[in-house]
């Protein structure tokens, strides 16, 4: 899951946030969003316990991530 975004410092000379996250939050997890790819379930069926915990640690990156984006596009911006 990639998150769409916009950067344009120049919205901060009419006092808007220069950073505009296009991307809504994800409606799927990541382990949802893999299992459509043959190479995932590869992995899923060669060590389904590793590839659980890789897939919980992703998912918890992306929802970091995710969280600081939707935070920094929330953000007051002043001069």
């Amino acid at each position: 899951y990639w998150p769409l975004y916009r950067f344009d410092p120049r919205r901060q000379a009419v006092g808007e946030n220069p950073l505009k996250l296009d991307s809504p939050p994800p409606k799927k997890t990541l382990a949802e969003f893999v299992s459509q790819e043959n190479r995932f379930k590869q992995t899923e069926t060669r060590d389904p316990v590793h590839f659980a915990e890789m897939m919980a640690e992703a998912q918890h990156a992306l929802n970091r991530r995710y969280a600081l984006y939707e935070h920094l596009a929330k953000m007051v911006v002043s001069e």
